[in-house]
């Protein structure tokens, strides 16, 4: 099956929309990996924001027909939003609206996402909270894992799916630049921050299956992955936001 064109999946997105939401639709913005050079056709969901007039807030279970299209094209549940519930929420979820408003392209109205203004201490405060509950999780999950490879290893990359967020929010608390690649941004953020370059490359290869690891490998780089959020958690909680 060929694959669709990123320009073709956009365009799709954008008409269903506006048939199912007409005038009540104000923007649509597309955001993440897609927007990116990390981006890889077929593989890669499409995240959308989608701001939509107060008057459309219970409609949109018009939008509901359209779901199975949007599995086969790989697009993941849009975010549906409002403009007063965005500026509600900044304090809320700050770390989320950084890295949208870093990795975006308007496909139809407003750049709502250019007008936003990231207030760095609610940064840091979130930045904090994310850290030191992975910590916990990441403790408990090695508990639960009962010592299985295949389970330390599904707990390390599902823990480590938030971390390019997180690097990136802290990167900009820094006022470093923050580069484009995921990899790159890894590789960025433990220099700034004094982490283990070499163990965090280790372990976001995980994430890929032919990447072999023995049960003593495997249980050392958990306890090593442990020791440097403790690390990161005592970085984020001590930081200075100016």
């Amino acid at each position: 099956m060929a694959k669709t064109s990123l320009d073709v999946i956009c365009k799709l997105f954008r008409d269903n929309i506006q048939e199912c939401l007409g005038d009540s639709l104000e923007s649509i913005t597309l955001f993440g990996s897609a927007t990116g050079p990390d981006y890889i056709s077929g593989v890669s969901d499409h995240n959308f924001l989608v701001i939509i007039n107060e008057s459309a807030v219970n409609d949109l279970h018009l939008v509901r027909k359209l779901v199975n299209g949007w599995k086969k094209k790989k697009i993941a549940t849009p975010l549906f939003m409002t403009r007063s519930y965005i500026e509600s929420s900044l304090d809320s979820f700050p770390i989320e609206f950084l890295n949208m408003q870093l990795s975006h392209r308007v496909i139809h109205g407003d750049d709502v996402l250019a007008e936003l203004n990231i207030n760095a201490e609610d940064l840091r405060l979130q930045a904090e909270r994310e850290v030191k509950g992975y910590l916990l999780k990441l403790r408990q999950g090695s508990i639960l894992t009962q010592g299985k490879p295949s389970e330390i290893r599904r707990l390390i990359v599902e823990s480590l799916a938030a971390f390019t967020s997180l690097f990136k929010a802290l990167l900009y608390l820094k006022k470093t630049e923050i580069p484009d690649t995921i990899n790159a941004v890894r590789d960025t953020a433990c220099e700034a921050l004094s982490l283990d370059a070499q163990l965090f490359k280790k372990l976001f290869n995980l994430r890929i299956k032919s990447e072999k690891t023995d049960k003593g490998q495997i249980d050392s780089l958990l306890q090593q992955y442990m020791v440097e959020v403790e690390k990161l958690a005592s970085i984020v909680d001590q930081f200075e936001v100016k």
